[in-house]
């Protein structure tokens, strides 16, 4: 896990953010459990496809994938479980 920039190191694990794509994975899915949703409903909250979120969440997001698109669904994702989706991105 990673401090977000600019919050000092008293403040709390509430301030980390993953810092390897299984990390990422795993934050998303415990936001997506905590919000009691499965798949498929937080694909629609989200608008990001199932099979999109699973390999988000599997941290099976490959070199075949395009870079961009998985950018801006995890950014997308993020937001939409009341996660920082700019910092998950960065």
């Amino acid at each position: 896990m990673v401090r977000i920039r600019g919050e000092g190191p008293n403040e709390g694990d509430a301030n980390l953010l993953p810092a390897s794509v299984p990390d990422i994975g795993r934050s998303l899915r415990l936001a997506r459990e905590l919000a009691d949703l499965t798949l498929p409903e937080a694909a629609v909250r989200s608008g990001v496809g199932s099979a999109a979120l699973e390999a988000l969440e599997s941290g099976n997001v490959g070199p075949q994938h395009d870079r961009i698109e998985t950018l801006r669904a995890l950014r997308t994702y993020a937001d939409s479980l009341g996660l920082p989706g700019n910092d998950y991105v960065l």
